[in-house]
Parts: structure tokens; sequence; C-alpha cells
């Protein structure tokens, strides 16, 4: 079993890619949870129901 196998089977330089993406933006990814951690309870579910509702 080889490294792609622990990943479901994605490619190890896709996984790079996205690990080197979240690294490179980890404060905006910071930013967006503190912002998501102060909102009221089904906020966030609301949130996702937007596109439903637009």
């Amino acid at each position: 079993m080889g490294i792609e196998d622990l990943l479901g089977g994605r490619d190890l330089g896709d996984v790079k890619k996205a690990v080197g993406f979240v690294m490179e933006n980890s404060d905006d990814f910071q930013k967006v949870l503190d912002l998501v951690r102060e909102l009221p309870d089904g906020a966030v579910g609301f949130i996702g129901k937007l596109p439903e509702l637009l």
C-alpha cells in the first residue's frame, strides 16, 4: 500500500498542491474560521442554504 492509497487514490502531486495552497493562505483561512466562530447558532446552516434560496 502506497501513500496514494492512504489518500483515497489521489495523486500525490495534487495533495502537495492542496497543502501548499492552504499553507500559503493560512492567514485568510484563520480569518474565516474566526468569523464563523462568532456567528450565532444556525447561521452557518443558513449560509449553506443561500444558493438554494437565491
